[in-house]
């Protein structure tokens, strides 16, 4: 049985750095997680190109995930902020109509 050598394009981390736009130390910390797959030869650490794209692609799509999301967060934010100013506007003019009252004159809008 013949066996056929499978090419694999190797990175070294300070080019699967700049791809992954991260600081060198941040790769070596995926490499030592197992998220980026790479091999140690003669004491330099060479990364599966592959598997930076795989990450790349995962970041992005996380990225765009959560891209999407932030509209509907911040819009959920901003109608608490709304709710709140108006229930502190209700308590405001209750207060203004109230001492109106106690002065004995109408409000004075």
């Amino acid at each position: 049985m013949r066996r056929e050598a499978i090419a694999v394009r190797r990175l070294a981390i300070p080019e699967a750095a700049a791809m992954l736009e991260l600081h060198p130390a941040e790769v070596r910390a995926l490499v030592e997680d197992g998220r980026l797959d790479a091999v140690c030869i003669r004491g330099r650490w060479l990364i599966s190109a592959e598997s930076v794209q795989r990450l790349e692609a995962a970041r992005s799509d996380a990225g765009e995930a959560a891209e999407a999301d932030a509209p509907d967060a911040e819009l959920r934010s901003l109608e608490a902020r709304v709710t709140e100013l108006e229930r502190r506007l209700v308590l405001v003019e209750s207060a203004y109509l109230a001492a109106a009252r106690d002065r004995g004159s109408g409000p004075e809008l």
